[in-house]
């Protein structure tokens, strides 16, 4: 929940500390994200006196300055920072470390901080991939890892990661380090609420203030921090019930959690009572946001999108907020309107994965293909390399490039949409867990095919179709692709074949489920109308008006000149005609069943010819050959 409010505070000494002014970061200090966020909020509140508040080994002391002089502040900040770091060495000898970092320079700087302030247990790792394979082989007490880690796993996708695997205990500190401070970067690492974050450079005050706030937290939480680690609902709610009774100092905390878990087993009365006591005493925007939450649970969409702006009202930069709005507006159908809600969280956070997911579902509902195509892009980049990645997210991606690429109009927009397919496609052939999985060759083959049927290719579509299908496993990752193939060339019973062989796990993926719904929306009205003629001229050849039945077939053709079903039926009607014919009596007036059954070969010779029609075909070559023996007639097919 990212609802920032920014504190007053007072510029540290020396440079380098910590600094939590109302907004403003001094030069040389490091700010915490909330002083980040505060620049982007136009509300602060400025400070009245200054208090510094330091807590150690459990007992607090409190020294109130006010309007003192500098040689004053400095005096005191000295001494207590000698306490503080005491305190620190104390706790840091008996951890255990990991530091993630791409830059050697930076792991011995952060090493000499911490050796100075006691630590003696320091593991060192330099991608997200290696940090990952050392915290399975070790338990780590304390992690600082970058942001930006190069190639692979970034910070936030490590602690992703580290949580799906359960390899954080319950008294793990987790700390982001990087060296940028944009609104994008900080939103993506505070949504995730890692332990602390910190802007590069800091100085080794900044991180024994910051760990032993940390640590003080950590401990008199610890058992609400092990049942959340456990996952048990009835402790963690029990835990946060015994802090706020004890009025501790991280109850609204504790509230906070309650409730959020109250709603998680749907105990929507005392989640309500607990939020209208917390609102009555003062609107928080993280209170609103719980109460739009709990709405949006009972299917009152119109109430929590009311909580929703107003939390938005107090902080732009609430991404939560606009995610829940944007779900209550799918509810009510306002796709459009969802669309834009979700596109101003991802303006703020465009980091967050289920946003992604968010704007694929309101971008597929709303029918509005870049937006659609920007998300399924971002949900691959986003899952690359960590614990989420899988090899759908490509297929989809590769997907959407194509419907985009059959749903504009531009020459240079679909010439870029078709370098992007190219080039997605080799990237999912030099990947070797998407090769173990999908049929790379059959999916590339049919990804070209058809781009083919896209640009007016069809019969080179339909050869390399007659060439897929024989080496098509079923329920295959390239079955959906292969079906989507034959709708676009108008083979629909081979497609509806296609479809009923997909597996559950494929009928459950939205995605994908939307794209096929979307290709067979825009064949339906087509396929009706070759249904409705292919049955009337099946009709007319049962009452043996076979001239009606050929020329109904002829029409079929027409919708779907590549359909081989009604290509062979077209021959079966005119051979029936060619056999009501008696011998001519001259050779060169020749009867006009013998013409249409000419054409009709020759037709079929240009199509590749799936295996289950290839018998049907031999069949009715014999039967042509036989009956033009019979009449003296010369077959050339």
């Amino acid at each position: 929940m990212v609802i920032c409010r920014p504190r007053g505070g007072v510029p540290e000494w020396p440079k380098g500390s910590d600094c939590k002014s109302a907004g403003t970061a001094f030069e040389g200090s490091n700010p915490s994200p909330s002083t980040i966020l505060s620049r982007y909020t136009p509300h602060y509140y400025p400070f009245k006196s200054l208090i510094f508040v330091y807590r150690v080994q459990g007992c607090i002391n409190t020294l109130a300055l006010h309007f003192c002089s500098s040689f004053t502040t400095l005096l005191a900040i000295r001494l207590f920072s000698f306490r503080w770091n005491d305190a620190v060495a104390q706790s840091l000898d008996a951890l255990t470390i990991l530091i993630v970092d791409d830059q050697r320079p930076f792991q011995l700087m952060l090493k000499g901080i911490l050796t100075g302030l006691g630590a003696v247990q320091m593991h060192f790792a330099t991608s997200g991939e290696q940090a990952l394979s050392r915290a399975m082989l070790h338990s780590y007490d304390l992690l600082f890892v970058d942001y930006n880690l190069g190639a692979g796993r970034n910070g936030r996708q490590l602690l992703e990661d580290l949580r799906h695997n359960q390899l954080l205990h319950a008294q793990s500190i987790f700390i982001l380090v990087t060296g940028e401070n944009t609104l994008p970067m900080v939103m993506g690492a505070v949504e995730l609420e890692p332990d602390d974050y910190l802007i590069k450079p800091f100085s080794q005050q900044v991180l024994s203030r910051r760990l032993s706030k940390i640590q003080q937290k950590k401990q008199q939480l610890a058992d609400l921090y092990q049942a959340m680690t456990e996952q048990n609902s009835h402790d963690i709610i029990a835990a946060c019930r015994n802090h706020i009774a004890q009025h501790g100092l991280y109850s609204q905390f504790c509230r906070r959690v309650l409730v959020e878990h109250l709603l998680h087993i749907e105990q929507f009365d005392a989640a309500e009572r607990e939020l209208a006591q917390m609102l009555e005493q003062r609107q928080t925007g993280w209170a609103l946001i719980l109460a739009a939450k709990m709405h949006e649970q009972q299917g009152h969409y119109e109430q929590a999108i009311s909580f929703c702006d107003d939390v938005i009202n107090l902080n732009k930069r609430a991404t939560e907020a606009y995610d829940i709005k944007a779900r209550c507006q799918l509810k009510l159908t306002q796709y459009d309107a969802a669309v834009s809600t979700v596109q101003q969280g991802l303006t703020i956070s465009p980091f967050q994965l289920e946003r992604q997911f968010l704007m694929l579902e309101a971008a597929q509902h709303a029918g509005m293909w870049q937006e659609r195509l920007n998300a399924s892009k971002q949900i691959y980049e986003q899952t690359r390399r960590t614990s989420r990645q899988e090899n759908r997210h490509l297929l989809n991606y590769i997907r959407c490039l194509i419907e985009a690429t059959a749903n504009t109009d531009d020459n240079a927009r679909r010439n870029r949409l078709q370098q992007d397919t190219f080039i997605a496609l080799q990237r999912a052939c030099r990947d070797d867990s998407f090769s173990k999985e999908v049929d790379v060759d059959i999916f590339e083959k049919i990804c070209m095919a058809r781009m083919d049927s896209i640009e007016g290719r069809l019969n080179a579509a339909q050869r390399a179709l007659g060439k897929i299908l024989p080496n098509l496993k079923s329920g295959s990752a390239e079955v959906p692709d292969a079906a989507m193939l034959c709708l676009q060339i108008g083979e629909f019973e081979e497609g509806a074949q296609l479809l009923a062989q997909l597996t559950d796990e494929q009928k459950n993926d939205n995605q994908l489920t939307s794209i096929l719904r979307q290709q067979q929306k825009q064949c339906n009205a087509v396929e009706a109308q070759f249904s409705d003629l292919n049955r009337a001229g099946i009709r007319a050849y049962r009452e043996e008006r076979y001239l009606d039945a050929y020329r109904l077939f002829e029409q079929t053709l027409q919708l779907a000149p590549y359909n081989c079903s009604a290509a062979l039926n077209r021959i079966q009607a005119a051979l029936q005609l060619l056999a009501l014919e008696s011998k001519p009596a001259n050779k060169k007036q020749l009867p006009a069943a013998y013409n249409y059954c000419q054409h009709a070969f020759g037709y079929v010779k240009q199509l590749q010819l799936a295996e289950k029609y290839q018998q049907r075909f031999q069949d009715l070559l014999i039967q042509y050959k036989e009956r033009c023996q019979q009449l003296g007639l010369t077959s050339t097919v």
